[in-house]
């Protein structure tokens, strides 16, 4: 009796340990797939900044100009960004603007 008592109460704890094991993963993936959502979020929303700075110069393009009023406006914002970012997204933008032009 005392055996069949010990085979079921490993056969409760294998089924709890694998329903745990399987919750953390959900989470995981869960959590994982916020942090592309908003990462994709935050990259529409720089995009965009760059295409309104480059549409508002009127065909004048001026990369520095540019640049630092993205610079102002993400650090006024507190969007998080690095120069590399910047300057591929004023490409970027710049190359949109000629085509649609």
């Amino acid at each position: 009796m005392q055996l069949f008592n010990g085979i079921v109460n490993f056969a409760i704890l294998s089924l709890f340990a694998i329903l745990l094991i399987a919750l953390l993963v959900a989470i995981f993936q869960c959590l994982k797939a916020f942090k592309v959502e908003r990462l994709k979020n935050e990259l529409i929303i720089k995009r965009n900044y760059a295409d309104i700075f480059i549409n508002s110069l009127q065909g004048k393009f001026d990369r520095e100009f540019i640049k630092s009023q993205l610079i102002d406006t993400f650090q006024k914002e507190k969007i998080p960004f690095n120069y590399e970012e910047i300057d591929k997204l004023i490409e970027a933008a710049k190359q949109e603007y000629l085509k649609g032009e």
